[in-house]
C-alpha cells in the first residue's frame, strides 16, 4: 500500500521554511556557522510644502538603501576568519607603526607595493553576493540573494553566563533579489514523495 501525501494530490500546497532548512553561501564558500542574518530596504520620502499651507501636498521619493546585520557562531576562530584568509588586500598600510620610518618600495608611497596580502579586518574583505537557499522536506525549494554586500561594522565578546561565542556584523548592499521558488525544482521532488510502507 503507498501512502500518497498531499504535496502530491495538492501540487499549489503552500509550505514553509525554517531557519534549518536554509543554507547560505558567501560568494562561493558555503558558511556552516551562520545564526541569523537580517536586511532592510530604506526609501528617502521627502514632503513637498509651499507657502501658505502647512500641510505636505505631495511626497518625493529619493535615495534607497539597503542593509542588515549578519549573527555568526564562533568556534575556534573568528567568525569569518576563513573568509578573510581567502580575501586578497592591496593596501599595504596596515603595518605601519605611527614613530617608525615606514619601509616603501623606494616611492615613499605606502600603498605603491603590488604584492597583496590576506584580509586582517573583516570590513576589507571585497564585496560579495550572499546567496540563501531553502529545501524543506516536502522537496520544495526557495532561493534569494544579497548583492555586493560590503561588511561595515564587527562586534564580538564573551561572558561567563555564555554558552556560546558569537559575532555580529552589519553590513550595506548594492540589491536585494527577494525570496523566489526555484523553478522546475519542485515538480520532480513532489513525483518522489510517494513512501511505499509495506
Amino acid at each position: 500500500m503507498a501512502f500518497i501525501s498531499n504535496v502530491q494530490t495538492n501540487p499549489g500546497l503552500v509550505t514553509t521554511f525554517s531557519g534549518s532548512d536554509i543554507k547560505t553561501v558567501f560568494g562561493n564558500v558555503e558558511i556552516g556557522n551562520l545564526q541569523g542574518i537580517s536586511w532592510s530596504i530604506n526609501r528617502e520620502v521627502r514632503p513637498i510644502f509651499v507657502c501658505g499651507d502647512p500641510n505636505a501636498l505631495s511626497y518625493s521619493k529619493n535615495k534607497r538603501g539597503v542593509a542588515g546585520s549578519i549573527v555568526m557562531t564562533c568556534f575556534d576562530r573568528a567568525a569569518l576568519r576563513d573568509i578573510m584568509e581567502l580575501s586578497s588586500v592591496y593596501r599595504t598600510d596596515q603595518s605601519f607603526v605611527p614613530g617608525q620610518t615606514q619601509q616603501t618600495s623606494g616611492t615613499g608611497s605606502p600603498f605603491s607595493d603590488d604584492e597583496p596580502r590576506t584580509a586582517i579586518y573583516s570590513d576589507e574583505i571585497p564585496p560579495f553576493d550572499i546567496t540563501l537557499y531553502g529545501k524543506n522536506e516536502f522537496g520544495k525549494q526557495m532561493v534569494m540573494r544579497i548583492f555586493d554586500v560590503t561588511i561595515i561594522s564587527e562586534g564580538a565578546g564573551i561572558s561567563i553566563d555564555d554558552g556560546i561565542q558569537e559575532a555580529q556584523f552589519t553590513y550595506v548592499a548594492r540589491h536585494i533579489d527577494d525570496w523566489r521558488p526555484v523553478e522546475g525544482a519542485s515538480a520532480s521532488a513532489e513525483a518522489n514523495i510517494v513512501t511505499n510502507i509495506t
